[in-house]
């Protein structure tokens, strides 16, 4: 299997320990990433809220460059994910729109046709891969670990064209925790939003958001919490000390992203996937 890999821009800076640990599981499962040469930022949200049209053409673009080296295109953050598949179904629903994005990307030497698929690296280990593959990679059973999966809010807003969990319900962080020796714990907060959006403009009601999922987390017994976004580990790790000076409360929940777990699974050592990089400590003993 090999992609066109787009890291992203949470993956370059706050989060290099999961785009570290993604190049590597991926290496060991037999999924050959090639970096997308010249990608740029998918815009988020943020670009949407502010000019329509940019928010296609940016996404857009790496698709093209995708397109050009004709690969399917990898993310490892749902938020980027959700963006590139809203394009594209965008595209594929307005044929002016998808003409005024190719009349731009001309101008640059590119043209969209919408063959790509954008693929979340989560939906291919787990569902491409397998958990009978990763099964036969793993040399270090986790049984010790209860983790609490944990899926944040983006995957309810994936067009159902391009949804590879149950939005309400979903279970592939839970099927890889399985498949590592590792007991899921359910909790209520799975699928909670942690209030990252929203920090910078009302930090209480943002507080008040994760700390409900870390109690939430800690209350079903998780040991730690395992998330699929880069934007959710930073708000849930970086910003759990706060938390817990403001609440009066102690939580000290290591939250992994799913690269680390599966990594340390598989054989890696805790640097090798950047858990000196996570500011909660995740011990294994």
């Amino acid at each position: 299997m090999r992609f066109a890999y787009y890291p992203g821009c949470a993956s370059i800076s706050i989060a290099r320990e999961h785009d570290s640990s993604s190049r590597t599981v991926s290496k060991l499962l037999g999924i050959d990433l090639a970096e997308l040469e010249n990608w740029n930022c998918c815009g988020a949200d943020s670009v949407r809220s502010i000019d329509r049209f940019a928010s296609v053409l940016l996404p857009a673009r790496n698709l093209a460059l995708a397109e050009r080296v004709g690969l399917d295109l990898l993310v490892t953050c749902p938020g980027c994910y959700q963006v590139f598949s809203r394009a594209q179904q965008l595209c594929q629903a307005d044929s002016t729109l998808k003409a005024k994005v190719n009349t731009s990307l001309s101008s640059l030497g590119l043209a969209y046709s919408g063959k790509t698929r954008t693929r979340h690296l989560l939906d291919v280990i787990v569902n491409d891969v397998g958990p009978a593959k990763m099964s036969q990679g793993v040399k270090r059973q986790l049984t010790s670990i209860k983790a609490a999966p944990y899926y944040g809010c983006q995957p309810a807003g994936f067009p159902e064209s391009s949804r590879f969990d149950d939005p309400q319900r979903p279970q592939a962080l839970s099927k890889l925790i399985a498949t590592v020796g590792a007991r899921p714990v359910a909790f209520p907060n799975a699928t909670r939003c942690c209030g990252g959006p929203i920090f910078m403009t009302d930090p209480e009601a943002a507080s008040s958001m994760m700390r409900n999922i870390l109690r939430s987390a800690r209350d079903a017994g998780g040991q730690c919490i395992v998330t699929m976004c880069e934007l959710c580990h930073f708000n849930l790790d970086a910003r759990q000390p706060g938390i817990e000076k403001r609440y009066g409360e102690k939580y000290s929940i290591p939250i992994v992203h799913f690269t680390q777990l599966l990594g340390l699974a598989l054989g890696m050592d805790s640097k090798t996937v950047g858990l000196d990089r996570n500011i909660v400590p995740f011990n294994l003993s």
